[in-house]
C-alpha cells in the first residue's frame, strides 16, 4: 500500500511539473507595464509608462507561447517568443536567444526583474511592474 502511494505521489509530482512547462495558469494573459525602475551605476530611477508616453504588454498563451508589444515615441514593435516557467524564473526564448527572468506574482501583480545588462556602456539592472489585464 506504501507503495502505491508513493508512485501515486511522484506521478502527481511529474504531472505537475509537466504542466508548469508551458506556463503556470498564475500568468497566463496579457499583462500591461505600469513602471519601470532602472539602477544605473548605483543611481536609481522611477519611471510611469504611462507618464512617458510609453507602453508595453506580455501576452502568456497557455500553449507556451506568447507576445511581447512596446511602443514609445510613435514607434511601436512586437515580438513573439516562447515561454516555460520553472519555480520563480520565466525562461523566454525568442529567436533561440533564451532569457532568464526572475519574477513574481502577487494577485494581479507581477514583478520582472531583467538581468544585469549594459544601457550606453553603463551597467543597469530594470525591474518591471505589471499589471494583468
Amino acid at each position: 500500500m506504501k507503495r502505491l502511494l508513493m508512485i501515486t505521489a511522484i506521478l502527481s509530482l511529474l504531472m505537475f511539473v509537466s504542466c508548469e512547462k508551458f506556463g503556470n495558469n498564475a500568468i497566463v494573459g496579457t499583462w500591461k507595464a505600469t513602471t519601470m525602475e532602472m539602477n544605473v551605476e548605483g543611481m536609481s530611477m522611477s519611471f510611469e509608462l504611462a507618464e512617458m508616453g510609453a507602453e508595453m504588454s506580455f501576452t502568456f498563451r497557455k500553449d507556451g507561447t506568447g507576445e511581447a508589444y512596446m511602443s514609445a515615441e510613435g514607434e511601436r514593435d512586437s515580438m513573439d517568443f516562447e515561454y516555460e516557467t520553472k519555480g520563480n524564473i520565466l525562461y523566454l526564448d525568442s529567436y533561440g536567444d533564451v532569457e532568464e527572468v526572475p519574477y513574481s506574482i502577487k494577485g494581479n501583480t507581477m514583478t520582472m526583474n531583467l538581468n544585469e545588462g549594459f544601457i550606453d556602456e553603463y551597467e543597469a539592472e530594470v525591474t518591471l511592474t505589471l499589471k494583468k489585464m
